[in-house]
């Protein structure tokens, strides 16, 4: 924000408060400290790490779609993942049989998203 534009600001908001209240009003608009930009960005790293981890399989043959999703699972235990499969074709048909089948040993739970062209899966902390 340059100079004229906070001084436009302040005379705006000294024209609708008290000028004591100004500081504080300016502070919710975005003048930010060292500490309050270093906890926003700890806030949003915390976000980011949190987002499920996604698997697209548009473009692979069902053989190298099996293997994909088995190397997934097996990387990325005890999180919930997303696995793309597409809304219509082999792979969506077939992956609730992999699912109780050559997965059940990585996989606690699944369930088809909203979309209609992924699953939402989670998988367990260590195979048992």
């Amino acid at each position: 924000m340059s100079s004229e534009s906070y001084k436009k600001f302040i005379e705006n908001l000294t024209a609708h408060c008290k000028i004591e209240d100004a500081p504080t009003a300016y502070e919710k608009f975005g003048n930010k400290t060292k500490n309050q930009k270093r906890k926003m960005t700890r806030e949003n790293t915390k976000i980011l790490t949190s987002a499920p981890r996604t698997l697209d399989l548009h473009g692979f043959t069902v053989a190298e779609s099996e293997k994909l999703v088995l190397n997934f699972c097996i990387k990325n235990p005890g999180s919930t993942v997303v696995i793309i499969t597409g809304r219509s074709g082999k792979l969506r048909e077939l992956f609730p049989t992999w699912a109780d089948g050559f997965l059940k040993p990585y996989i606690s739970g699944y369930k088809l998203m909203p979309t209609g062209g992924s699953w939402e899966i989670i998988l367990r902390k260590r195979m048992h």
